[in-house]
Formats: C-alpha cells, structure tokens, sequence
C-alpha cells in the first residue's frame, strides 16, 4: 500500500508538502525514502545487471567528488540538488517492484487529474486553481516560477500540480506513448485510459513547454504507426475518430476562442523560429564559456572536467548546466546513467523507451533534472520498462488484466 500512495503522489501530486530553510520537502520524497526502510528485504531481492550497477556506482561517487571540491562555501540548495541527482535512479528499484497494471492504471489517473488542473488553470487563472501545500509547497508563491504569469492570474504555461509548465509537460510526454501502446483488458478502464489519452493531450498543450512538445508532435506518427501495425483492424477507426475531433475542436476554437489559435501559432511557431537567444540559452553558455577562458592552470583544468565552483554559479540550463556544474567529465557521465536503460527497454516495450527518449531531449536544453521529482518519476518508469515481461510468453497465462501492443514491436 506504501508503494502504491508513493507512486500515486509522485505521479498525481509530486509537489504536495512544503519549503523547510528553502528546500522543498514533499510527501512523496518522505515515502520514497521510507518504502526502502519498510521494504528493504524485498528490494535486497531484486535482481540488478552487474552494468546498471557500475554505470551508479560510477555516476555516485562522482557527484560525491564533485560535492568534495566544493563543498567549502556551498549552500543548502545546492547540496540538496546533487542529492536529488544522486538518489533519484535508484527509484528504478520501486519501478521493478509494482505490479505493471497497477502502475499504468496510476498512471491514467495521475495524467486525467493533472490535465484537468491545467484546463482548470487555464480556464480561471492559475492563482484561482491553486491549493499551497497540495499543487504547490507550502511556502512556496506560484506567481514567481516560470509559468508566464500576466494579467489576472492568467498564463501562458498551465503548472498544474508540477508546480511549472515545464514539469507538467516533462510528465505528460513520459507517459502518453505509454497509454497509447498499452490496452487493458477491462472495457470501462480501456475507456478510462482514452480520456486520458485525449485529456493528456490537451494538458501537454497548455504545459507551453517546446522542449516536450515538439518532440512528442515529431513522434507521433511513428507512435501510431507501432501501435496500428498491431492493431491494424483498429486504424481506420481511430484515424476517424482522432481527425474528426481534431477538426472538431479546431472549428470550435476557431469560431468560439480564435485568440486561442492564432496565440498558439505565435507563441510555439513564430517565437521559436525568431528568437535568436535560444530562449535565453545562447547567453548563458557565452557566459559559461567566458568564466573558463578566464581560469588558467589548475583551475582551468579543475573547471573543464569538475564544472566551476558553485560559489560562482548562476543560471544554467539542459546540457551546459551539467557543463557548468559537473564539467565535461560530468557529461558522459550523468547522461551515460540516463540514457543506457533506454537501449534496453527499446526491446521489451518501445512505447516507453520513447517515452523515456522525449524526457532525455528536453533535458537537452532544460534543467528540471536537477530538481523532483522530474529524474525520480524517469527512473520509476524505467524500473517498469525493464521489468517489463514479452507478452508472447504470458498470453497463455495472462492475468494481470492488459497488455502492451508494443512488447513484441
């Protein structure tokens, strides 16, 4: 039951707790680390590949040197952050332990509720939909993260329970290809799981995050075409049903809330293809690279491969704030971890290797892995992707009430 309310929150409300001395400490982080208190025997159990272990064991005690060369003069906040990086993977540990029909039907019900929120947010203001302590931390002002606030509690990115767009959207992408390749067995949760398909939808739109979207709308032909080649007497009814209501709602907003269409084409189209900064990225890494051509010697050497000293900090985002913080070294290494799990899964369930795929391309050019419980929930699904069993040899003992139509992909 333990597992379960973790798996839930962390998915449903991963944001619900509140700041102590400036760090978020939520309900879900607490069980996390009580479920390897109260579970330790079975997780003792769990079979490891002797790679996955190398591959921590490496990640691990660089952070731990990283954390050594600047710990003089570190802040809290920062110590917090390489801890999240450092306990985070090992969620892959619950991942193996959750029945899979458990954990997709938390996840159809974590991505209905997050998307209602959004379309609440959007609909009445996101200072309007806002409940401190359960979508935000207690302590914590909504209004000052990077959601696009304007006028009337209005804005551009809907946080939802992520507490900011871009985690809304980070979740939403993980999780879709997922629903679309998984079918249960059971008529009324198989619907269950459509609304949320099309809820979800919906929510990655208004999370107004491009580094989730865009690969996610790239994807999806190629996530439709794994899922009708197994199901092809299927495809011509839901190519209907998905184009019918695409018109449907394009007619609506057209005639109903045309401001609606013509923002959307400015603020994901247009200001993407004319902003020259990248979003403000190109302006941190000039910064970045002008601190290290101002070191010489061993601090120069220290900075290439251990990141600059965090007293120094500032503003880092995706790839260059792995860069900035950890150095090249830190590069392979921290994304190594990250990345390899996903070489695997491809082959039992491709619906959420590419799942995990969009997560690792918005952290291409974000850095919302340094923060939960965005690399906890990655790790959790790749738990459950590695876990996952070929439905080729359970379809003549089959009881756990669905089925992935992308196992045997």
């Amino acid at each position: 039951m333990l597992l379960e309310i973790f798996i839930f929150l962390t998915l449903a409300f991963p944001k619900a707790g509140m700041m102590i001395s400036g760090v978020p400490v939520t309900v879900a982080e607490l069980l996390f680390g009580l479920i390897f208190i109260v579970s330790f025997i079975q997780i003792k159990k769990i079979n490891v590949s002797f790679e996955m272990i190398v591959l921590y064991l490496i990640y691990s005690l660089f952070l731990l040197i990283n954390l050594a060369f600047n710990i003089e003069g570190t802040n809290i906040s920062s110590i917090f952050t390489l801890f999240i990086l450092m306990i985070s993977p090992i969620a892959f540990l619950i991942g193996k332990l959750v029945d899979r029909v458990r954990f997709v039907k938390y996840v159809t019900s974590a991505v209905i509720i997050t998307s209602l929120f959004a379309i609440l947010q959007k609909s009445f203001g996101v200072l309007n939909v806002n409940v401190q302590g359960i979508t935000e931390s207690f302590g914590t002002a909504i209004q000052y993260k990077p959601i696009g606030l304007v006028s009337d509690g209005m804005a551009f990115k809907m946080p939802s329970t992520y507490q900011n767009g871009n985690g809304l959207g980070l979740f939403l992408a993980l999780s879709l290809p997922l629903l679309i390749g998984y079918r249960f067995d059971n008529r009324i949760w198989q619907a269950v799981k459509n609304i949320s398909l099309i809820l979800g939808l919906i929510g990655l739109i208004l999370s107004g995050t491009r580094s989730s979207m865009i690969p996610f709308f790239i994807f999806v032909p190629y996530i439709l075409y794994l899922f009708f080649k197994r199901n092809f007497n299927k495809a011509i009814t839901w190519i209907v049903v998905v184009v019918s209501l695409l018109i449907l709602l394009i007619i609506y907003f057209y005639y109903v809330r045309p401001a609606f269409i013509f923002n959307f084409f400015d603020d994901y189209i247009l200001r993407t293809i004319n902003d020259k900064t990248g979003n403000q990225r190109i302006p941190q890494i000039r910064i970045l690279f002008n601190q290290l051509r101002e070191d010489t010697g061993i601090s120069y050497l220290r900075d290439i491969l251990i990141g600059v000293p965090w007293v120094n900090s500032y503003a880092l985002e995706g790839v260059f704030s792995v860069i900035g913080y950890h150095g090249f070294l830190g590069l392979p290494i921290l994304y190594g971890l990250w990345i390899s799990p996903i070489f695997y899964i491809w082959k039992k369930n491709k619906f959420i290797a590419i799942g995990l795929l969009f997560n690792i391309i918005a952290w291409m050019v974000d850095g919302s892995f340094n923060f939960p419980p965005y690399l906890m929930n990655y790790f959790l699904f790749v738990g459950v992707g590695i876990n996952w069993k070929d439905e080729r040899i359970e379809k003549n003992s089959h009881s756990d009430g669905g089925s992935a139509t992308g196992s045997r992909s």
